[in-house]
């Protein structure tokens, strides 16, 4: 046998056969989540705009009574309807209480301070004579007060919230060295 050809055959074997090279570096995989809530309160919304409605009436009529005379003269004219000073008071009290059920998200806070509201223009609707010289209560004006302790109260009740959730999942391979 010829060793030659045992050498140059090994060598040609060798030449054919070429290492293989393998990243042998971990391939990285970033992943990312992102979640988004989002809830909506149509309950807490409408008590928040009639909690505004009562402290802007109230605010409109403590300026425009004072407070340097009995809070239970002069009676002044908001929107048509009679105030003194002492109604602008609880007005601005029923509004921050209403303010503070809705900013809350509470139905419980918002049925309570919507019942006492709709008690007190209901009893003010029907004895408005007994609260004319102390407030300037008017009958008519205890009837919109008390739709509108309805609407907070039955709002509170009947409207369902809403809640919505987003789930984003993204993943981004990538090699680092």
């Amino acid at each position: 046998m010829d060793v030659s050809k045992t050498d140059s055959n090994q060598q040609a074997s060798l030449t054919e056969r070429q290492p293989v090279v393998v990243d042998a570096r971990p391939q990285v995989v970033e992943n990312s989540i992102s979640e988004t809530t989002q809830r909506w309160a149509f309950d807490s919304m409408a008590c928040g705009l009639i909690g505004v409605f009562y402290g802007i009436m109230g605010l409109i009529t403590v300026s425009r009574a004072g407070m340097s005379n009995p809070l239970s003269d002069p009676i002044v004219e908001v929107l048509g309807f009679g105030h003194t000073a002492t109604l602008g008071l609880i007005e601005i009290g029923a509004g921050v209480a209403l303010l503070f059920a809705a900013a809350m998200a509470s139905r419980g806070a918002a049925l309570f301070f919507g019942t006492n509201l709709g008690v007190a223009s209901f009893v003010g609707a029907i004895e408005a004579d007994r609260f004319q010289q102390r407030l300037g209560l008017e009958s008519s004006y205890c009837w919109v007060s008390l739709a509108l302790a309805l609407i907070v109260v039955m709002t509170a009740l009947m409207i369902p919230r809403v809640d919505s959730q987003t789930t984003t999942f993204a993943s981004n391979k990538a090699n680092r060295v």
